[in-house]
């Protein structure tokens, strides 16, 4: 992507870039191989909640291990795979959430977290468009 110089006033916007350009195979492998429908554009104030949820290491991470599990796991799991507290975690996984790029279905006690993959290529086209 050619992201790698770019000029922009938001914080957030060179954070996000920041992280496409450095860590290709996470980008990868959150897209597939599909693209975007033109249909999903966001708003700018759902532009900004992608850009500080992608800002954290950790999150990025996480929205990674769940691509690599075949887009759902459960929130045992993904826990399991940090080592970090369930109230952190817990954290975490609200702020991809409000952001959009997951979703949580509650079955009983368990909690299964799946990845919006059209939030996430509509950020990126956003954000490519720069």
């Amino acid at each position: 992507m050619p992201l790698a110089k770019f000029e922009t006033q938001s914080k957030h916007r060179r954070i996000a870039a920041f992280i496409i350009v450095t860590a290709p195979d996470v980008s990868e492998a959150l897209l597939n191989t599909r693209k975007a429908s033109s249909a999903t554009r966001l708003s700018p104030k759902q532009f900004e909640r992608v850009s500080r949820a992608l800002a954290e290491p950790r999150r990025t991470l996480i929205l990674k291990q769940i691509s690599l599990a075949g887009g759902q796991i459960t929130c045992g799991d993904l826990a399991a795979q940090h080592e970090i507290s369930h109230q952190t975690m817990s954290h975490h996984t609200k702020e991809l959430e409000t952001a959009g790029l997951i979703d949580i279905r509650r079955e009983g006690r368990f909690g299964f977290v799946s990845l919006n993959r059209d939030i996430l290529r509509a950020f990126l086209d956003e954000l490519s468009e720069i």
